[in-house]
């Protein structure tokens, strides 16, 4: 705010002196004119307004192969987080033929609305498309065939540039594939986009996929031996899909169980995990034509005494990125315990260092999610042989990385061996635009 306020004043001075020049001089292609001064600072604070995302709810993928599958959202409250009384839900039995599909695996939010889509397991390969009307039901809008060739599990759901988009990872008898999908945010239907390069082979075991959407590329981590490492693909044209690197960089044995690709908002960094403890996390710099060079310092221990990441419920995501690029969240076991810890991120250089900020969190965490606000991290977890339950837990984190359990954390979902907690995303519809040059 005081920079800003400085660049106001400056202009307001300035312009004043510079209305006694000659009227020629008010030109904006002139640099000595009010108008050039004045369109520059125009140009400069509307290139310094960054959207703002606010807290609204969130939701939780309960996943079984043979019970009830389907979504609860909680409406999530600026100050206290959840209420775990206050909640919607739609649930179903089992279905290898309409809602709620078998075995539901991965949420995507399309930005800036309150449509979900997820995908399901191997036995019915679909994805559904639901409306959620602000805090009050969940409705339904479409289903949709994963189209042929058909993948035994559609693993990944990711965004693209724009909400009208999406795409899908998974293997089948064909191989890994990427497929395209068009999506109407106003009805919800869901359209097979698959031509010219769609569906797209991919290299052997990829974990994770990811849409930059600062370089309009895609990221996939693969894992097979031979093949393993980060390949980037751009969409060159509306039917288009080309590798624009071969990954050459060693990234040693990465953590298979796990959809731990997280690249960097602003900056070109991105991060995994491997199977090498307590160095755990591999950083890599990337260019925007996909040339790959390891960070110095890389890889980075979160925690002395790690001693494993555990893979939760169809490869959970333990680690990521807060929406500021400040932060890199991870969660892991120490032994008999486990922990939440926050690493910060040097922007000039991308490597890790210790933050001051690790909790405690429940056995077997895993699905963690940033919300887009940037306010509230959440995770799943079990309470073991205590009193097994599944249960979802938060965190309140303030902007100087300060993080505080949430004040109903943790919240029990279920009894452990029923319903699975299988992603976790937030829904941010609202938000505003902020000066933050």
């Amino acid at each position: 705010m005081k920079r800003m306020i400085q660049t106001i004043s400056i202009f307001i001075v300035s312009w004043l002196l510079l209305q006694c020049k000659i009227s020629d001089l008010n030109n904006p292609k002139d640099p000595k004119s009010a108008a050039f001064l004045q369109q520059s600072f125009l140009q400069l604070y509307v290139q310094g307004l960054k959207e703002t995302f606010l807290p609204h709810s969130v939701a939780i993928l309960r996943s079984s192969t043979s019970l009830n599958n389907g979504l609860r959202i909680y409406p999530v409250d600026s100050e206290i987080g959840i209420d775990p009384n206050t909640y919607i839900e739609l649930m179903a039995p089992s279905s290898n033929s309409g809602f709620p599909g078998n075995s539901p695996q991965k949420i995507m939010v399309p930005e800036k609305t309150r449509k979900i889509l997820y995908s399901t397991g191997s036995y019915s390969r679909k994805i559904v498309s639901l409306n959620y009307e602000d805090k009050v039901k969940i409705e339904i809008k479409d289903t949709q065939t994963s189209t042929v060739p058909i993948d035994t599990s559609l693993r990944r759901i990711e965004k693209s540039s724009d909400a009208t988009v999406f795409y899908t990872m998974g293997s089948g008898a064909s191989g890994d594939l990427i497929q395209r999908w068009g999506f109407d945010p106003n009805s919800g239907t869901i359209t097979s986009r698959n031509s010219g390069s769609y569906p797209f082979g991919l290299a052997c075991a990829p974990l994770s996929i990811r849409y930059d959407s600062k370089n309009d590329i895609i990221g996939v981590l693969t894992s097979q031996t031979g093949s393993r490492g980060m390949y980037f693909y751009k969409p060159t044209d509306p039917d288009s899909l080309t590798k624009i690197n071969s990954s050459t960089i060693d990234f040693g044995v990465l953590t298979t169980a796990n959809d731990n690709l997280s690249i960097h908002p602003e900056k070109n960094y991105f991060y995994a995990t491997i199977s090498s403890f307590p160095a755990t996390i591999k950083a890599f710099l990337y260019s925007d034509s996909g040339v790959i060079t390891e960070i110095s310092g890389s890889p980075f221990s979160p925690d002395p005494n790690i001693s494993a990441i555990p893979p939760g419920v169809n490869a959970g995501t333990n680690m990521l990125i807060d929406p500021n690029g400040k932060y890199l969240a991870i969660v892991y076991t120490a032994g008999v315990n486990r922990y939440l810890n926050l690493l910060s991120i040097d922007k000039e250089t991308g490597a890790l260092s210790q933050s001051g900020t690790k909790l405690s969190v429940g056995n077997a965490p895993s699905n963690l999610h940033w919300d887009k606000s940037g306010q509230f991290i959440y995770l799943s977890s079990d309470t073991g042989g205590s009193t097994n339950n599944v249960q979802l837990e938060y965190f309140k984190v303030s902007s100087d990385g300060i993080v505080v359990r949430g004040v109903n954390s943790p919240i029990v979902v279920n009894a452990l061996g029923s319903n699975n907690i299988s992603d976790i995303k937030s829904i941010n519809p609202n938000y505003y635009l902020r000066y933050d040059p």
